[in-house]
């Protein structure tokens, strides 16, 4: 669902990876929402997603991801 842009071994910035919209537009809340803040409304009519600001997710020493800011993105029509 997501590209990555590694910036060092602990941190990394990372966009919606468009290609996936078909995918993920129908499941916002377990493929778009955990990662991405929409600046638009999503609605049936959605076709796509486009990152409009890459996000950072942090390696927590216990091996966890997270997820600080998140990515936006709006859903195109």
């Amino acid at each position: 669902m997501y590209k990555f842009f590694p910036k060092n071994e602990r941190e990394a910035e990372f966009e919606f990876y468009e290609e996936a919209s078909g995918f993920a537009i129908d499941k916002p809340q377990t493929h778009i929402e955990p990662a991405c803040e929409p600046i638009n409304a999503r609605d049936n009519s959605a076709i796509g997603i486009r990152t409009k600001r890459k996000g950072i997710a942090y390696l927590e020493t216990d091996g966890t991801w997270r997820v600080k800011p998140k990515a936006q993105i709006e859903y195109l029509y």
